[in-house]
This record gives structure tokens, C-alpha cells and sequence, in this order.
């Protein structure tokens, strides 16, 4: 039985750097300028890390967040229900030209998570994301509660991921490639196609 592709269609994409590419990159990190993130673009960063937000390169432009709160969709077209968008406060943003490499950091502890190529600055409608994506406005909503606290500005680009195992990921075959070669290894996928019955869920996307 043939395994369905990845999201996208094409080959899964993890942008977790291995090798020297990623010794190299660690490297290069140190000497940017830093800041951190919040504990749920932290699991974003995780989840394009290991491929699970297949095939995103990094953090969503303008235009494809409004895609994908008004038509679940991004600027391409593709299926995409929930923005994956990385924010920070104003001053912070003005210190961050578009076109310079940055450094993310974990939010408990420092260290290295990934490094950004920052193509766009953009500014969205907070109150807008929740009506569209979580249905209501209400400050009580979990999900409301976070994308109200975070920063006014919001930075897209691609990103290379440095750290991707400190988090709920225990062993290789619970990443995306790991559950392929598990289905492939058993003659047997356990993913179906929900295309025809869209909803607001993103598998694996942390909330904490």
C-alpha cells in the first residue's frame, strides 16, 4: 500500500542542519544578533525542524498569514489552517533590518535554536487571526490569549534549525521521516487524507 505524499506534495522537508553544515552554523549563531521566542514559536521551530510543517521553509509572510485566516490557505494555495508566524515587540523590530540574519533563542534557557533570514516585517490584525482561525475573540480562549499577548510586529523568512530534540520528541521514529520508514517498514500507513473535511487542527503544533 502506497504511503501518501507529504503535505505539498513533494519530498518531506526538515530543516534541521546535520554535519558540518550544522557545526558551521552554530558557529555563524554566536555572532548575530539574538532574540528570544516565545514557548509556542519555540514548537514551531521544533516542528519545521523535523519536517512536520512540511513543505514551510520558515516563518509565514503577510501574505500568507491573511491567506490563511481568511481561506485556510496560503498565498500558493496550499491547505494551510493555522498562520505559523514568529512576533516581536515593536523596539525589538526596529533594531532588525529586512535582509539580516538573526539568531532565535530558547525562551526557558538561551541556548540555540535556529537561525532567520529576515525577508518582511509585517504588522496583522490580532483580533482578526481569532475570529477567523479560533471562531471567537473571547480573552478566556487559551489560543485567543496567545496570539493577543504577543509582539505587534511580525517577522517571515526561512530559518535553519540548530536544536530540534529537547522537547516531547523522545526517539527518530516519532519525526516524520521515522513514522514513514516505521509505515514503509510494516507495509502499512497509518495517515489518512482528511482534504475533504478541513478543519483548524495542525497535527503535532505545541500550545504551551
Amino acid at each position: 500500500m502506497p504511503l501518501v505524499n507529504p503535505h505539498g506534495g513533494e519530498d518531506l522537508r526538515p530543516l534541521l542542519l546535520e554535519g558540518s553544515a550544522l557545526a558551521a552554523e552554530t558557529k555563524r549563531a554566536q555572532k548575530l544578533p539574538k532574540m528570544r521566542v516565545s514557548s509556542r514559536e519555540k514548537g514551531d521551530i521544533i516542528m519545521l525542524g523535523i519536517g512536520g510543517f512540511t513543505p514551510l521553509e520558515g516563518f509565514m509572510t503577510r501574505a500568507d498569514w491573511e491567506g490563511v485566516c481568511d481561506d485556510m490557505k496560503m498565498a500558493n494555495g496550499l491547505f494551510w489552517p493555522i498562520p505559523i508566524t514568529l512576533s516581536v515587540e515593536a523596539s525589538a523590530a526596529r533594531a532588525i533590518a529586512t535582509g539580516q540574519d538573526i539568531t532565535l533563542l530558547d525562551p526557558d534557557n538561551a541556548e540555540l535554536l535556529a537561525t532567520m533570514t529576515v525577508t518582511e516585517k509585517y504588522s496583522i490584525d490580532k483580533a482578526h487571526e481569532c475570529a477567523t482561525v479560533f471562531r471567537t475573540t473571547d480573552p478566556e480562549h487559551p489560543g485567543v490569549k496567545m496570539v493577543m499577548d504577543q509582539g505587534d510586529v511580525s517577522l517571515a523568512g526561512p530559518i535553519r534549525v540548530l536544536s530540534a530534540m529537547d522537547i516531547w520528541i523522545t526517539t527518530w521514529t516519532n519525526t516524520p521521516f521515522g513514522s514513514t520508514v516505521v509505515a514503509l517498514g510494516i507495509g502499512a500507513c497509518c495517515f489518512t487524507d482528511c482534504s475533504n473535511k478541513p478543519c483548524r487542527s495542525t497535527p503535532y503544533r505545541t500550545e504551551s
